[in-house]
C-alpha cells in the first residue's frame, strides 16, 4: 500500500510541475502595424487644373472620391498644385508616372509642327508607414490666343519626391513632351516637338532632322545646361520671339526675355508679350506670340527651347525649331523599373496631361 501511494503522489508531483512550467516555454508576439487607411491604388491627376499652375487643395477633393481626402494628416495640398499623400501601410508600392505633352499648335495650316507626347516611367519601391510623398501631376500648356502662325509650350512632367524640391528626396520624373515650333508650307518645314526622354537628359533635336510621327523637318533645339537643370532659351538668329527651356530638378528653364519665359520648379513658363502661351505646370517652357519657336518639356534635366528663324541644313529654306523634351528618372533604391520615351510630333488630337498612379503591390 504504501508503495502505491508513493508511487501515486509523485505522479500528481510531476503532472502539477508540467503543467506550471508550460507557459514558460511560450514566446511573446509583437503588436503588428495598424494601417493608417485602407488603400489599394490611386490615380492623381492634375484635378482639372489647366495651364501653367496646379491644383488646390478643394481642385483634389472634388476629383477624388477617397475616403483619405478630406484628413489633411492623410492628404493635403499646402503649395497649390503639389499633392502631399501619406504612406498608409509599410510595403512594397508600384509607382506609374507619365507626363504631359507638349502644346498643340494653334493652326491648321500646312506650316505646322506637332508637339511631343510624355515619358513614361514605372518602377517598384519600398515604402514606410507615415512617409509623405509629394507628387506633381504634369499638364499639357495653354492653347494660344495669337492668329498668327505660332508655335507651342513644353509640357510639364510629372514628379515624386519627398522632402524640398532639388534635395535628395527625389523618387520619379516622367519628362515632359517639347512644344511645337513655326514652319513655312514648302518642304515639310516646321519645328516639331521631341517626347520626353527615357533617360536622365533632355531628348533634343538637330537642326534638319526629319522626326515624329507626323515627320517633320525643322531647325532643332537648343540643348540644356547640364544633367539634372533646365533647358536652353532659344538660341541662333532670331527676329521674332523665341521660348524658354523646360524646368530641371536642379534648376529652372532659361528665360528668352520679353516672350517666353523658362519653365520654373514646378510653374510653367509664361509669354510676357501678351500671348498666352503658357508651359504646362510640372515645368514646361513657355513660347512666345507670332511666329516662334517651341517650348522645353520640363523634366529632371529640362528640354531645350527650339533654335532661331533661320535655314535648315540641306539647303531648305528658314524654320523655327520645337523644343526639347525633359528627362525621366528613378532613385537607385526603385527596382523593376522601365521608362518609356514619349513619341515626337504626336497628332494633335493626342495631347493630354500627365499622370502619376501609385498601387500597392
Amino acid at each position: 500500500v504504501k508503495k502505491i501511494v508513493i508511487t501515486a503522489i509523485l505522479f500528481f508531483s510531476w503532472e502539477l510541475n508540467a503543467q506550471v512550467a508550460l507557459p514558460t516555454f511560450q514566446g511573446v508576439q509583437a503588436a503588428s502595424e495598424v494601417a493608417l487607411y485602407s488603400f489599394s491604388s490611386h490615380t492623381f491627376t492634375n484635378s482639372s487644373a489647366t495651364g501653367n499652375t496646379g491644383p488646390t487643395l478643394a481642385n483634389c477633393k472634388s476629383s477624388y472620391d477617397v475616403t483619405w481626402e478630406n484628413d489633411t494628416d492623410l492628404f493635403n495640398v499646402q503649395t497649390q498644385g503639389i499633392q502631399e499623400w501619406t504612406v498608409p501601410a509599410s510595403g512594397t508600392y508600384r509607382i506609374t508616372a507619365k507626363g504631359a505633352s507638349g502644346g498643340a499648335y494653334p493652326s491648321s495650316s500646312s506650316n505646322q509642327g506637332y508637339p511631343g507626347a510624355g515619358a513614361t516611367v514605372v518602377g517598384d519601391i519600398s515604402l514606410t508607414l507615415g512617409t509623405v510623398l509629394k507628387i506633381v501631376v504634369g499638364q499639357k500648356p495653354t492653347s494660344t490666343t495669337s492668329s498668327g502662325g505660332s508655335g507651342s509650350a513644353g509640357g510639364g512632367a510629372s514628379w515624386v519626391y519627398t522632402g524640398s524640391i532639388g534635395g535628395n528626396g527625389l523618387i520619379v520624373v516622367a519628362g515632359g513632351g517639347g512644344g511645337t515650333g513655326h514652319g513655312q508650307s514648302s518642304n515639310n518645314l516646321a519645328g516639331n516637338g521631341k517626347g520626353g526622354n527615357d533617360a536622365n537628359t533632355s531628348n533634343e533635336s538637330t537642326n534638319g532632322e526629319y522626326f515624329g510621327e507626323n515627320q517633320r523637318r525643322g531647325r532643332g533645339s537648343s540643348g540644356n545646361l547640364g544633367t539634372g537643370y533646365g533647358g536652353q532659351k532659344t538660341a541662333g538668329v532670331t527676329t521674332y520671339n523665341g521660348g524658354g527651356g523646360g524646368a530641371g530638378w536642379l534648376g529652372d528653364g532659361q528665360d528668352y526675355t520679353n516672350y517666353g519665359r523658362g519653365g520654373d520648379r514646378f510653374v510653367g513658363g509664361i509669354s510676357e508679350d501678351g500671348a498666352t502661351m503658357y508651359g504646362g505646370f510640372g515645368g514646361g517652357g513657355g513660347s512666345g506670340g507670332n511666329g516662334n519657336a517651341g517650348g522645353g518639356g520640363g523634366g529632371y534635366t529640362g528640354g531645350g527651347a527650339g533654335m532661331g528663324f533661320t535655314a535648315v541644313t540641306g539647303g531648305y529654306g528658314n524654320s523655327w525649331g520645337g523644343g526639347g523634351g525633359g528627362g525621366s528618372y528613378t532613385s537607385s533604391s526603385m527596382s523593376s523599373v522601365t521608362m518609356t520615351e514619349g513619341d515626337s510630333g504626336i497628332d494633335q488630337g493626342d495631347v493630354d496631361n500627365g499622370s502619376v498612379i501609385i498601387a500597392r503591390q
